[in-house]
């Protein structure tokens, strides 16, 4: 698996080189709903503070993720 963040960079990886990808939040996403994060909304908000480029439509899609299944 490739973990990156950027969204041409994941393309590439995925449909030239058939990779699985995950960008951070989908990392962060896995590791909630290990048990291993314990808040990941609040955890993602602080990545967006410090400058990480977070939208809040990704914020959104994956707390809703980490909560289904």
């Amino acid at each position: 698996m490739a973990i990156i963040d950027e969204k041409r960079g994941r393309r590439i990886a995925h449909q030239v080189y058939g990779l699985p990808v995950k960008g951070t939040a989908g990392l962060l996403v896995e590791a909630q709903r290990r048990n291993l994060l314990s808040d990941l909304r609040s955890t993602l908000s602080d990545l967006k503070r410090a400058g990480y480029y977070l939208s809040d439509a990704v914020i959104e899609g994956a707390c809703k993720a980490a909560e289904s299944r």
